[in-house]
Formats: C-alpha cells, sequence, structure tokens
C-alpha cells in the first residue's frame, strides 16, 4: 500500500457525553480502520479502547516528516548526546538532542522543514 498521511476523527468507543472528538494526524502504510483495530488489541492497563469517526488522505505539502530512529544506542559527541533519525517517505535525516525536544535537520536538508514523497 505504501505510506499515506492520514487526517483521522478520533474518539473513546465508551464515550461519555461531553467528551469530544479529537484530530490526529499520521503517516500510516496501513487503513486508519487496521490502525485503530492494532491499538485496541495492544491496549495497556488504563487505557481506553477507540473508535474511528473518519478520516481523509491529506495530499498537501505541507506533512511532517515520518521519522525513524536511525542509532541503536545514543551517541555522544563534544560532550552532547543525541539520536540520529531518517525519515521513512524522503530520506531526509536529522538529530534530536537531549532527551526530548525537536528533531535538527542536518545542514544539507535544512530548508526542507516539510516531508515531500519521493
Amino acid at each position: 500500500m505504501g505510506k499515506k498521511y492520514y487526517h483521522m476523527l478520533i474518539n473513546y468507543k465508551d464515550a461519555k457525553p461531553g467528551e469530544l472528538h479529537w484530530w490526529e494526524e499520521s503517516w500510516l502504510d496501513c487503513s486508519p480502520k487496521e490502525m485503530v483495530q492494532e491499538f485496541n488489541t495492544t491496549l495497556h492497563p488504563g487505557e481506553r479502547a477507540r473508535k474511528l469517526i473518519d478520516y481523509e488522505i491529506l495530499e498537501g505539502e505541507n506533512k511532517p516528516h515520518s521519522w525513524r530512529k536511525t542509532n541503536l544506542v545514543t551517541q555522544i559527541k563534544n560532550g552532547l548526546q543525541f539520536d540520529s533519525y531518517r525519515c521513512d517517505i524522503c530520506g531526509v535525516t536529522g538529530k534530536r538532542y537531549g532527551l526530548g525536544g525537536y528533531i535538527t535537520l542536518d545542514t544539507k536538508y535544512k530548508k526542507q522543514i516539510y516531508c515531500k514523497s519521493k
């Protein structure tokens, strides 16, 4: 099927009056329905099952990258800790410094803020 970027409207299966639906956006290599089914079959204690209300495939240019960590162990260079990432869709690379935060694009990709499918 290949990865597509979806805009999905989700709610809890056992939603109570007043619990609003919410939007999620994600690259998926399966259908949104399959993604929700997989989530529901792997619930952790305290998590609530979800249901898919609606979805659309986004075709625009401003889609976020689909990052995958490429190193097994956190790297240290010049006293800075970082993990390396690569976008599964367009191939750009970047690094995330510290324990959280944003992925910084490598210099040669610094103008490619958004993902563009190959």
